[in-house]
């Protein structure tokens, strides 16, 4: 998501709307972690969401 919209995700950030901008994006990549890792691992974990804070949101606590 940071490597194919960076200006989105700036704006996301600058605006306080990364979630919403990346709405799609994030439900999507949530389907393939959860296929890829088992859907009782990513319901049990916070490691989807730490990853969205820190790659996504820059290390800020967003998601």
């Amino acid at each position: 998501m940071v490597v194919y919209h960076p200006a989105k995700r700036q704006d996301g950030l600058r605006d306080g709307n990364l979630k919403e901008l990346f709405e799609d994006e994030i439900k999507k990549s949530w389907e393939e972690y959860a296929d890829q890792v088992g859907r009782e691992v990513a319901e049990s974990t916070t490691h989807f969401r730490e990853a969205l804070n820190e790659i996504l949101a820059g290390g800020r606590q967003i998601f």
